[in-house]
């Protein structure tokens, strides 16, 4: 495959990603035109990936998602019914079978098999596409900015005409959804202001780049740059997510040290006050809808009935978990019967308290080491000369980190997809592309000049 048709399909996998991906249960038919073009997607990646030419900073990236995959994989072998029931919270439901009088048979780690295999099913998406990047030496990152950019501006132009159509609209593309907000190709609201948050650092690190290349043109791109900025700041306001809300002002900071960067301790300062300013606001104003409308507002409403109902959940279950995937069902079993309403809770609203209930003592040590990764790219980031898109991407993952406290963006297949792409940009060494010759020879001749007169 040559490198531009190379370049076309990461970027046509981007746009089909966040057309058909917009939902934790997607309709069949986008589920399946998705994960068909995933697993092409893969055989290509593995077929042309080399170990040997990963560069340094990729290689913990690859190392820790094979172990997830692993991890994920151990939950679907068979083990002997008497040490599933020595398993942490297998007891009573052990109790309940022999009351059922039901002969006891092998289990498995997790407490749901076909839901666990939906669940893995979901992570081909964004592996996948981090194999076919991770596989590619020269990463096409312009291509898939500018794919990033513009597949949330189409979202963009949809979620108006949603809003402008009332909730009774027809283009709203799930059954269940925020009708009345501005969701683009999303079920829920929040993660469509998660996709625009996304695309700000990428249209500063695409202004960044074009203002690099083409010196002459500086006050063009300016224009041209801050303009998209400030589009996608009002589409933020119009999709009425408090959590975007929460994110917009230190993402959009972090954004202009893109554009004007100011040396590299001071970014490396700059960046801890912006990262603790965002996640303060995110835990005093993120978890609510402010937009008047039916869709959305009962479920944002009870994160903390939530919280308070889930965590016996995840010490029952703890340190095996209950598998992957099995957080509705495992939900149920702890709500109080007296107190159900017709809100329906598929999901703990927090990323990081579902995966602990789901996978135990194994997931709360791959979100830590997660982490730990993700502040190590911003020591390296700092201390090199990094290029603007691989700064875009650190931005970008931290948007989703932080959204996961009070969401669950990376269910949707969209998400997951733009995040294991930033992962990878933001791992791989992506020196910062030099102007072309004539624009260096252009604007030096200019700059003497200037000095002359």
């Amino acid at each position: 495959m040559t490198r531009h048709l190379q370049t076309l399909a990461l970027s046509a996998f981007v746009l089909a990603s966040v057309v058909l991906g917009g939902a934790s249960r997607a309709v069949f038919f986008a589920y399946f035109a998705l994960h068909v073009l995933s697993i092409g997607f893969l055989a290509w990646g593995l077929y042309r990936l080399d170990w040997k030419e990963l560069h340094s900073s990729e290689r913990p990236l690859m190392r820790w998602g094979i172990v997830a995959l692993l991890l994920v994989g151990l939950q679907l072998i068979p083990l002997p019914q008497s040490v599933w029931v020595s398993l942490a919270g297998r007891g009573e439901l052990a109790e309940e079978i022999v009351k059922l009088d039901v002969a006891p048979v092998s289990g498995f780690l997790t407490l749901s098999f076909h839901e666990s295999v939906r669940s893995m099913a979901s992570f081909i998406a964004p592996f996948a596409v981090a194999t076919v990047l991770l596989a590619t030496r020269s990463k096409p990152k312009i291509a898939v900015s500018a794919a990033i950019v513009a597949s949330t501006l189409l979202a963009l132009l949809v979620g108006v005409l949603q809003f402008l159509d009332g909730q009774e609209s027809r283009l709203y593309f799930y059954e269940f959804t925020n009708r009345g907000y501005m969701v683009g190709f999303f079920a829920n609201a929040n993660h469509m202001a998660t996709l625009i948050l996304m695309a700000i650092p990428f249209i500063a690190a695409l202004l960044r780049e074009g203002r690099d290349r083409f010196p002459r043109r500086n006050n063009e791109f300016t224009v041209l740059g801050l303009s998209f900025l400030a589009i996608y700041g009002i589409g933020v306001a119009l999709v009425g997510s408090m959590t975007g809300f929460a994110l917009l002002l230190p993402v959009t900071l972090a954004s202009a040290l893109i554009i004007w960067p100011m040396g590299r301790r001071n970014t490396f300062l700059v960046f801890i006050p912006i990262l603790i300013v965002g996640l303060l606001t995110l835990f005093l104003f993120g978890d609510q809808l402010w937009l008047p409308g039916d869709g959305g507002l009962s479920s944002q409403a009870g994160r903390g009935k939530i919280f308070q109902t889930a965590l016996p959940a995840l010490m029952d279950f703890f340190p095996v978990g209950s598998g992957l995937g099995t957080f509705e069902e495992i939900y149920r079993r702890y709500e109080d019967e007296s107190a159900v309403t017709r809100v329906f809770i598929n999901h703990a609203h927090n990323d990081y308290l579902e995966l602990v209930i789901e996978l135990g003592l194994p997931g709360l040590l791959l979100i830590i080491a997660f982490g730990f990764w993700w502040l190590s790219c911003l020591k390296r980031l700092a201390s090199s000369d990094a290029s603007p898109f691989a700064w875009a991407a650190w931005i970008a993952v931290g948007v989703v980190l932080a959204h996961s406290v009070w969401d669950y963006p990376l269910r949707t297949a969209a998400i997951s997809v733009l995040f294991s792409i930033c992962c990878v940009l933001a791992s791989a060494h992506l020196p910062k592309t030099k102007p072309p010759q004539k624009a260096r020879r252009s604007a030096s001749r200019s700059q003497k000049q200037r000095i002359q007169l």
